[in-house]
């Protein structure tokens, strides 16, 4: 079962990729639709409990970031600044809510900060091979990319939990 979860969760994940990297917009729908597959997903991996913790954190730290990239445009620009659809769109932060879903907060952060690198790198890239003209990044379609392919390695590797970041601790350890 979940496998099929995952699976389901990597198509809408690819359509949600799809659409941001041609049209630079996603559907609303597939917010809700991905918040549900990683809800009930996640639950096979830990308690409510815990699952709602980790949301509430790391949406928490979604929050923070966004309401410090407002302070800093406000005090930039000299005014209040809106930084929704300027700097970043509606659909990179509805999906920043779907990441939240989807992993503990030690994980969240961790994949987090390793989507936002390789979503610069991938930017810098194409700007300098001069591939992409548009200035708008497809922030959504690449950590939703990310995301499918970490849920692809979970079908090879069932013991591959979003919700355990011992994994993490040991890596660090080394």
């Amino acid at each position: 079962m979940l496998s099929f979860i995952n699976l389901c969760a990597i198509a809408f994940l690819l359509v949600l990729a799809y659409q941001d990297f041609k049209y630079r917009k996603i559907h609303w729908w597939l917010i809700p639709v991905l918040l549900v597959l990683f809800y009930i997903r996640n639950l096979w991996q830990t308690t409510i409990n815990y699952l709602l913790e980790s949301f509430v954190f790391n949406l928490s730290f979604v929050l923070i970031q966004l309401f410090l990239l407002v302070v800093y445009m406000s005090m930039k620009n000299k005014k209040l600044t809106n930084v929704v659809n300027s700097y970043i769109g509606l659909g990179d932060i509805l999906f920043f809510v779907v990441m939240c879903m989807a992993f503990s907060f030690i994980n969240f952060v961790f994949v987090y900060v390793i989507g936002l690198m390789l979503s610069l790198i991938i930017t810098l890239a194409y700007r300098i091979l001069k591939i992409e003209v548009s200035k708008e990044i497809p922030l959504a379609g690449i950590l939703s990319f990310m995301l499918a392919t970490l849920l692809l390695l979970n079908v090879s590797f069932p013991d591959l939990n979003f919700y355990n970041h011992e994994w993490i601790k040991k890596w660090i350890l080394l």
